[in-house]
């Protein structure tokens, strides 16, 4: 009897310093993602009104190892409205669509450009009541978005036949497109931009409404901080109450005699 209580006790031990320790990387992990998102809030507030750069410009730092998100850039060419893509997002609540559509950057870059925000009736370009799609060459503005949001392993694989995405896969975005898509007049191939540009408002010509573009969304490292105080004031109570517990069983097993290794 007094081994098999042992051994319950040895496990339900190890249960606990499992998930004690599971809560502890969980908060670590969650103060990690607050320091990365605090960095990038920073950099949001520091960019705006900054000095415009070019696409050559992010693709060299980008390419030698330099921080290129959430910088302005300006880029001229023209988009391909016809080879839209959507990523599903919501916007205050309603499901919806971020728009995304290949700009063809004159010095023959292919960037893909979130233009902004659909409901889901307004996704096809025709259902839109107020549209916004300049064509022919034109310039634009918009900041540099090298760490998009990468795909939980519960999100679905993405609708290529309504040219749906559920993260920001740039990779499958980008297979997505037809082949020789940027290719210059004497038969180079367009080079896929390394990060999307997510439109900034008044960045493209036009008066249209749709798709909706407001100023990037850039939060503040608070709510992981929360999660932080949460995931450590558990693993606190969990440490307490396993302590508390093997305390109580210790001074009962004094009481009656009973310590652990102890014969009957």
């Amino acid at each position: 009897m007094a081994g098999r209580t042992r051994i319950r006790s040895v496990a339900l031990g190890l249960l606990s310093v499992l998930a004690i320790a599971g809560l502890i990387a969980l908060g670590a992990w969650q103060v990690h993602w607050m320091q990365w998102q605090d960095r990038l809030y920073e950099q949001g507030k520091i960019v705006a009104g900054s000095e415009l750069a070019t696409i050559t410009d992010i693709e060299a730092g980008f390419e030698y190892g330099f921080d290129v998100n959430i910088l302005r850039v300006q880029l001229n060419g023209f988009y391909r409205h016809d080879l839209e893509r959507y990523v599903a997002a919501a916007m205050n609540g309603e499901p919806g669509f971020r728009v995304l559509t290949p700009f063809i950057e004159e010095l023959g870059y292919v960037v893909l450009v979130d233009r902004g925000w659909v409901s889901e009736v307004d996704r096809a370009p025709q259902s839109r009541s107020d549209p916004r799609a300049p064509e022919g060459k034109i310039s634009i503005t918009g900041i540099t978005r090298v760490n998009a949001v990468s795909r939980f392993n519960l999100l679905p694989q993405a609708d290529l036949a309504k040219k749906i995405w559920f993260w920001f896969d740039r990779p499958g975005l980008i297979a997505s497109l037809p082949t020789g898509l940027g290719e210059t007049a004497d038969g180079q191939a367009g080079l896929n931009a390394m990060l999307f540009v997510q439109l900034e408002p008044g960045g493209e010509p036009g008066d249209g409404r749709l798709p909706l573009v407001g100023p990037p969304e850039i939060k503040s490292g608070t709510v992981h901080l929360l999660y932080a105080i949460g995931l450590f004031s558990l693993a606190a109570i969990l440490a307490a109450t396993t302590v508390r517990c093997f305390w109580r069983r210790r001074r009962k097993a004094r009481k009656t005699g009973h310590l652990p290794g102890s014969k009957i």
